[in-house]
C-alpha cells in the first residue's frame, strides 16, 4: 500500500490528468475499428455541429491550435470521412465537410461518448451528474481564460 503524502494526494490537475489518460485509452480502443483517433473524433463532432466550416473555425470551436487541426484533418480525408473544398466566398480558405461516410458514423461516435460518460458518472445521482457537468463547464472556462492570459503575457 502506498503511503499518502502531501504530494500524492489527489488534486484537480491530477484527477483531470488521470481521467484524460483513461479517456484516451477507452476512446482509442473503441475508435480503432473506424481507423480514427481521439483528435479526429473531436473534428467529426465539430463538423456535426457546424458542417462546412473552415479549419480556423474548427480550431476556435475545439479551442486548439490550427496545426493540430490540420494534422487531424488529413487522416479523416484519407479515410473518406470528410472532404476539403474551396470556399466560394473566400478563395484563400477551404470548407471542411462531412461526407456520407462521415455522417454515417456520427451516431456510433455519440454512442461511444455516451458510454464513456456513463462510466465516468456511474454512482452519481441525477442531481450530482448535473452539478458535475456544470462544474466541469466552469473549470473549462477557467482553464481557457488562464491559458489565454498566460499566452498574452
Amino acid at each position: 500500500m502506498v503511503k499518502k503524502t502531501a504530494e500524492s494526494r489527489i488534486s484537480a490537475a491530477r484527477a483531470i490528468s488521470i481521467i484524460h489518460r483513461n479517456s484516451v485509452i477507452f476512446l482509442e480502443n473503441e475508435l480503432k475499428k473506424y481507423n480514427i483517433g481521439t483528435g479526429q473524433l473531436m473534428i467529426l463532432k465539430a463538423l456535426n455541429c457546424n458542417d462546412g466550416i473552415n479549419q480556423e473555425s474548427i480550431s476556435d470551436f475545439l479551442v486548439t491550435d490550427k496545426t493540430t487541426v490540420t494534422k487531424n484533418i488529413k487522416p479523416l480525408i484519407k479515410e473518406g470521412y470528410i472532404s476539403r473544398e474551396k470556399n466560394n466566398s473566400d478563395r484563400r480558405s477551404y470548407r471542411i465537410c462531412l461526407t456520407e461516410k462521415g455522417k454515417s458514423i456520427i451516431p456510433e461516435i455519440y454512442r461511444i461518448i455516451d458510454e464513456w460518460t456513463e462510466c465516468l458518472l456511474a454512482g452519481f445521482s441525477a442531481e450530482d451528474r448535473s452539478s458535475v457537468l456544470k462544474f466541469l463547464e466552469v473549470m473549462t472556462g477557467n482553464a481557457c481564460l488562464a491559458a489565454r492570459k498566460r499566452k498574452d503575457n
